[in-house]
Protein backbone atom coordinates (compact mmCIF):
# COMPACT_ATOMS: atom_id res chain seq x y z
CA UNK A 1 0.00 0.00 0.00
CA UNK A 2 1.47 3.13 -1.01
CA UNK A 3 1.14 6.16 1.42
CA UNK A 4 1.75 9.76 0.83
CA UNK A 5 4.26 11.59 3.64
CA UNK A 6 3.28 15.30 3.48
CA UNK A 7 5.45 15.69 6.53
CA UNK A 8 9.07 15.25 3.97
CA UNK A 9 11.68 18.13 3.60
CA UNK A 10 10.29 18.70 0.04
CA UNK A 11 6.57 18.81 0.78
CA UNK A 12 6.66 20.02 4.75
CA UNK A 13 6.71 24.00 3.39
CA UNK A 14 3.09 23.08 1.10
CA UNK A 15 1.53 21.39 3.54
CA UNK A 16 2.34 24.61 6.27
CA UNK A 17 1.05 26.57 3.83
CA UNK A 18 -2.04 24.76 3.30
CA UNK A 19 -2.64 24.66 6.51
CA UNK A 20 -2.63 28.25 7.20
CA UNK A 21 -5.61 28.77 4.31
CA UNK A 22 -9.01 27.36 4.76
CA UNK A 23 -9.97 24.38 6.42
CA UNK A 24 -10.74 22.36 3.44
CA UNK A 25 -7.57 23.41 1.51
CA UNK A 26 -5.46 20.99 3.25
CA UNK A 27 -7.27 17.68 3.32
CA UNK A 28 -8.49 18.37 -0.45
CA UNK A 29 -5.18 18.70 -1.40
CA UNK A 30 -4.36 15.12 -0.20
CA UNK A 31 -8.00 13.67 -1.14
CA UNK A 32 -7.19 14.82 -4.85
CA UNK A 33 -3.59 13.89 -4.43
CA UNK A 34 -5.19 9.99 -3.32
CA UNK A 35 -7.36 9.50 -5.88
CA UNK A 36 -5.24 10.63 -8.83
CA UNK A 37 -2.73 7.98 -7.38
CA UNK A 38 -5.94 5.27 -7.81
CA UNK A 39 -6.63 6.51 -11.03
CA UNK A 40 -2.72 5.84 -12.27
CA UNK A 41 -2.68 2.56 -10.25
CA UNK A 42 -5.74 1.48 -12.27
CA UNK A 43 -4.26 2.97 -16.26
CA UNK A 44 -1.20 1.18 -14.83
CA UNK A 45 -2.75 -2.45 -14.08
CA UNK A 46 -2.94 -4.00 -17.70
CA UNK A 47 0.38 -2.46 -18.88
CA UNK A 48 1.90 -4.23 -15.94
CA UNK A 49 -0.24 -7.30 -16.44
CA UNK A 50 0.34 -7.55 -20.04
CA UNK A 51 4.25 -8.63 -18.68
CA UNK A 52 3.20 -11.13 -16.97
CA UNK A 53 -0.24 -12.85 -18.52
CA UNK A 54 -0.86 -13.89 -21.97
CA UNK A 55 -4.53 -11.87 -22.36
CA UNK A 56 -6.42 -12.87 -24.75
CA UNK A 57 -8.96 -10.04 -23.87
CA UNK A 58 -6.68 -7.05 -24.73
CA UNK A 59 -9.05 -5.17 -22.84
CA UNK A 60 -10.13 -7.32 -19.87
CA UNK A 61 -7.71 -5.75 -17.22
CA UNK A 62 -9.10 -2.65 -18.15
CA UNK A 63 -12.68 -3.72 -18.10
CA UNK A 64 -11.80 -5.07 -14.76
CA UNK A 65 -10.02 -2.78 -12.73
CA UNK A 66 -11.91 0.00 -10.51
CA UNK A 67 -10.94 2.87 -8.63
CA UNK A 68 -12.48 3.29 -4.57
CA UNK A 69 -12.23 7.19 -4.51
CA UNK A 70 -10.83 8.62 -1.35
CA UNK A 71 -13.49 11.10 -0.14
CA UNK A 72 -14.26 13.97 3.01
CA UNK A 73 -12.31 15.55 4.98
CA UNK A 74 -10.91 13.71 7.61
CA UNK A 75 -7.01 13.61 7.10
CA UNK A 76 -6.72 10.17 9.17
CA UNK A 77 -9.30 8.48 7.35
CA UNK A 78 -8.84 9.65 3.78
CA UNK A 79 -8.34 5.92 1.89
CA UNK A 80 -8.75 5.89 -1.89
CA UNK A 81 -8.06 1.73 -3.26
CA UNK A 82 -7.33 0.34 -6.69
CA UNK A 83 -7.64 -3.10 -7.83
CA UNK A 84 -9.82 -6.02 -9.98
CA UNK A 85 -13.22 -5.26 -9.76
CA UNK A 86 -15.21 -7.88 -7.63
CA UNK A 87 -17.84 -8.28 -11.05
CA UNK A 88 -15.40 -10.47 -12.70
CA UNK A 89 -16.92 -13.11 -10.40
CA UNK A 90 -15.76 -14.90 -7.48
CA UNK A 91 -13.76 -17.76 -9.05
CA UNK A 92 -11.83 -15.26 -11.45
CA UNK A 93 -11.48 -12.89 -8.36
CA UNK A 94 -9.86 -15.67 -6.34
CA UNK A 95 -7.31 -16.98 -9.14
CA UNK A 96 -6.43 -13.14 -9.93
CA UNK A 97 -6.04 -12.79 -6.23
CA UNK A 98 -3.45 -15.97 -6.41
CA UNK A 99 -1.96 -14.67 -9.09
CA UNK A 100 -1.63 -11.13 -7.70
CA UNK A 101 -0.20 -12.63 -4.16
CA UNK A 102 0.60 -16.37 -4.75
CA UNK A 103 -1.67 -18.94 -3.75
CA UNK A 104 -3.74 -21.63 -5.23
CA UNK A 105 -5.18 -21.44 -8.65
CA UNK A 106 -8.70 -23.55 -8.64
CA UNK A 107 -8.93 -26.06 -11.52
CA UNK A 108 -10.92 -25.56 -14.99
CA UNK A 109 -13.99 -26.72 -15.22
CA UNK A 110 -14.57 -26.31 -18.82
CA UNK A 111 -11.90 -25.34 -21.25
CA UNK A 112 -13.28 -23.06 -24.64
CA UNK A 113 -12.33 -24.55 -28.03
CA UNK A 114 -10.50 -22.61 -30.61
CA UNK A 115 -13.88 -22.60 -32.91
CA UNK A 116 -15.41 -21.43 -29.87
CA UNK A 117 -12.69 -18.21 -30.19
CA UNK A 118 -13.13 -15.15 -32.53
CA UNK A 119 -11.48 -16.09 -35.98
CA UNK A 120 -11.47 -19.59 -34.37
CA UNK A 121 -7.19 -18.51 -33.11
CA UNK A 122 -6.29 -19.89 -29.53
CA UNK A 123 -5.12 -16.05 -29.27
CA UNK A 124 -8.29 -14.51 -29.52
CA UNK A 125 -11.32 -13.71 -26.81
CA UNK A 126 -14.60 -16.63 -27.14
CA UNK A 127 -17.00 -14.85 -29.06
CA UNK A 128 -19.47 -13.66 -26.78
CA UNK A 129 -22.12 -15.62 -27.84
CA UNK A 130 -20.10 -18.26 -26.66
CA UNK A 131 -19.78 -17.33 -23.12
CA UNK A 132 -20.00 -19.80 -20.38
CA UNK A 133 -22.81 -18.24 -18.86
CA UNK A 134 -25.09 -18.24 -21.95
CA UNK A 135 -24.24 -21.80 -23.47
CA UNK A 136 -26.96 -23.44 -21.62
CA UNK A 137 -26.27 -27.10 -23.29
CA UNK A 138 -28.67 -29.74 -23.45
CA UNK A 139 -27.43 -32.43 -21.79
CA UNK A 140 -28.10 -35.24 -24.81
CA UNK A 141 -26.05 -38.39 -23.36
CA UNK A 142 -28.58 -40.47 -22.51
CA UNK A 143 -30.11 -39.73 -26.49
CA UNK A 144 -26.40 -40.51 -27.66
CA UNK A 145 -25.99 -44.04 -25.35
CA UNK A 146 -29.57 -45.46 -25.90
CA UNK A 147 -29.65 -44.83 -29.50
CA UNK A 148 -28.89 -48.54 -31.40
CA UNK A 149 -26.92 -47.87 -34.69
CA UNK A 150 -23.48 -46.79 -35.50
CA UNK A 151 -21.36 -44.12 -34.30
CA UNK A 152 -22.84 -41.39 -36.54
CA UNK A 153 -26.44 -42.28 -35.82
CA UNK A 154 -25.95 -41.69 -32.20
CA UNK A 155 -24.49 -38.17 -33.12
CA UNK A 156 -28.26 -37.97 -35.46
CA UNK A 157 -30.43 -38.95 -32.28
CA UNK A 158 -28.47 -36.54 -30.14
CA UNK A 159 -28.68 -33.56 -32.44
CA UNK A 160 -32.42 -34.39 -32.66
CA UNK A 161 -32.66 -34.22 -28.69
CA UNK A 162 -31.03 -31.02 -28.60
CA UNK A 163 -33.01 -29.52 -30.93
CA UNK A 164 -36.38 -31.07 -29.56
CA UNK A 165 -35.37 -29.42 -26.20
CA UNK A 166 -35.53 -26.20 -27.63
CA UNK A 167 -31.09 -25.05 -27.72
CA UNK A 168 -28.18 -24.43 -29.75
CA UNK A 169 -25.82 -26.12 -27.73
CA UNK A 170 -25.60 -29.95 -26.36
CA UNK A 171 -23.37 -31.71 -24.46
CA UNK A 172 -21.88 -35.16 -24.75
CA UNK A 173 -20.50 -37.12 -22.10
CA UNK A 174 -17.53 -39.25 -22.25
CA UNK A 175 -17.41 -40.34 -18.37
CA UNK A 176 -17.22 -39.27 -15.11
CA UNK A 177 -14.32 -37.98 -12.64
CA UNK A 178 -15.53 -37.62 -8.94
CA UNK A 179 -18.95 -38.43 -9.59
CA UNK A 180 -18.92 -35.73 -11.76
CA UNK A 181 -19.18 -35.87 -15.69
CA UNK A 182 -16.90 -34.96 -18.11
CA UNK A 183 -17.12 -34.79 -21.91
CA UNK A 184 -17.49 -31.95 -24.76
CA UNK A 185 -20.14 -29.36 -25.55
CA UNK A 186 -20.81 -28.65 -29.41
CA UNK A 187 -22.51 -25.89 -31.10
CA UNK A 188 -25.09 -27.64 -33.42
CA UNK A 189 -25.87 -25.48 -36.48
CA UNK A 190 -27.76 -25.98 -40.15
CA UNK A 191 -30.19 -28.94 -39.23
CA UNK A 192 -31.99 -30.14 -42.15
CA UNK A 193 -33.48 -33.14 -43.38
CA UNK A 194 -33.80 -34.26 -47.25
CA UNK A 195 -37.75 -35.62 -47.42
CA UNK A 196 -36.83 -37.89 -50.21
CA UNK A 197 -33.72 -39.45 -49.27
CA UNK A 198 -34.35 -39.54 -45.78
CA UNK A 199 -30.53 -38.02 -45.19
CA UNK A 200 -29.57 -35.39 -41.99
CA UNK A 201 -27.55 -32.72 -41.95
CA UNK A 202 -25.91 -30.78 -39.50
CA UNK A 203 -22.75 -28.72 -38.76
CA UNK A 204 -21.49 -29.40 -35.16
CA UNK A 205 -18.55 -27.53 -33.99
CA UNK A 206 -16.87 -28.56 -30.28
CA UNK A 207 -17.22 -24.90 -28.22
CA UNK A 208 -15.92 -26.73 -24.50
CA UNK A 209 -14.22 -29.15 -23.05
CA UNK A 210 -15.54 -30.35 -19.96
CA UNK A 211 -13.31 -31.44 -17.46
CA UNK A 212 -12.41 -31.79 -13.62
CA UNK A 213 -8.27 -30.14 -13.95
CA UNK A 214 -6.31 -30.36 -10.44
CA UNK A 215 -6.05 -27.13 -8.36
CA UNK A 216 -2.33 -25.62 -8.85
CA UNK A 217 -0.55 -23.81 -6.90
CA UNK A 218 1.51 -19.92 -8.46
CA UNK A 219 3.51 -17.73 -7.65
CA UNK A 220 2.60 -14.28 -6.83
CA UNK A 221 3.47 -11.70 -9.56
CA UNK A 222 2.75 -8.36 -8.23
CA UNK A 223 0.85 -7.03 -10.84
CA UNK A 224 -1.35 -4.60 -8.95
CA UNK A 225 1.22 -3.39 -6.21
CA UNK A 226 3.60 -3.00 -9.43
CA UNK A 227 1.22 -0.97 -10.71
CA UNK A 228 0.71 1.38 -7.33
CA UNK A 229 4.26 1.45 -6.63
CA UNK A 230 4.59 3.12 -9.56
CA UNK A 231 2.02 5.55 -9.13
CA UNK A 232 3.52 5.89 -5.95
CA UNK A 233 6.42 7.44 -7.58
CA UNK A 234 4.36 10.86 -8.70
CA UNK A 235 2.76 11.34 -5.66
CA UNK A 236 5.31 14.24 -4.54
CA UNK A 237 4.57 15.91 -8.03
CA UNK A 238 0.96 14.93 -7.53
CA UNK A 239 0.46 16.96 -4.13
CA UNK A 240 2.36 19.82 -5.22
CA UNK A 241 0.47 20.66 -8.35
CA UNK A 242 -3.09 19.88 -6.25
CA UNK A 243 -1.07 22.30 -3.33
CA UNK A 244 -0.68 25.05 -6.04
CA UNK A 245 -4.44 24.22 -7.23
CA UNK A 246 -5.77 25.59 -3.73
CA UNK A 247 -2.92 28.57 -3.49
CA UNK A 248 -4.54 29.55 -6.61
CA UNK A 249 -8.07 28.93 -5.47
CA UNK A 250 -7.35 31.18 -2.10
CA UNK A 251 -6.63 34.11 -4.34
CA UNK A 252 -9.82 34.45 -6.03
Amino acid sequence: MAVLNVNTKELIAYSAKLEKLNRSAFPSAVRNTLNEAAFTTKKNIPVHAAGKFVTRRKTFFKKFSRVEKASGFNINSLVSKAGIDSSVGQELLKNLEAHEEGGKIVGRKIVPHDEARTSNSSGKAVRSRNYANKVAAHNASRAFKSHSGSGSSKFVAAVFSTVKAGKRNMFLASGKTKGKSIGMIYSVKGLSKNVKTGKVRFKLKKIYTVRRSPDSSVSGKGYVRSSAIAASEKMSFSFKKHAEFQFLKALK
